[in-house]
């Protein structure tokens, strides 16, 4: 078992958010431990221990409002998020052109509407260190270094070619 959760750990799975959860491990040498995560962390990891592999909602930076459009590389002044089902391919886009001229707290608000969107996870080119502390505060997992169509991010996503970002790689008000 702590194989199989070690392995799981180092997956896409997001920290998610909500109340923790509760349930019991089995302990080295008998007995049992309580292991504590948010309801999204342990249904990913029960589907990654079931190798099902991690579904989920992601949010895709974009410069239009389908597959087809290019990944906008600016998280904060992106003109709008594709969100996408990884395992359906539903999609819909969220407007974020209020945020696009914004003089300042442009990567605070759009990451605040990605939090709200209820997405694990967010596909950018890049993040600042505002819109990052942001969305790690929601429980969303940040990916950068997405290039092409949002078609071709998700494909980048899923492949694992694409790495989970520990901290924002531009400086604030970059463009």
């Amino acid at each position: 078992m702590q194989n199989a959760m070690t392995r799981a750990a180092g997956s896409a799975c997001p920290a998610g958010r909500g109340g923790p959860a509760a349930f019991v491990a089995p302990a080295r040498g008998g007995g049992s431990v309580p292991i504590y995560a948010t309801p999204k962390a342990l249904a990913c990891l029960l589907r990654t221990l079931a190798g099902e592999g991690a579904p989920m909602r992601v949010a895709v930076t974009s410069q239009g409002r389908d597959l087809s459009s290019e990944v906008d590389r600016r998280f904060g002044r992106a003109k709008c998020f594709v969100v996408v089902d990884t395992e359906s391919g539903d999609f819909t886009a969220a407007d974020n052109s209020q945020n696009f001229n914004a003089p300042q707290g442009a990567g605070i608000q759009a990451g605040k509407n990605v939090v709200d969107l209820g997405v694990e996870a967010v596909i950018t080119g890049h993040v600042g260190p505002k819109a990052w502390a942001t969305l790690q505060a929601g429980g969303v997992a940040i990916y950068t270094g997405a290039t092409g169509t949002v078609a071709d991010a998700i494909e980048q996503f899923k492949a694992g070619k694409l790495e989970r970002s520990s901290e924002a790689d531009v400086e604030g008000h970059w463009v």
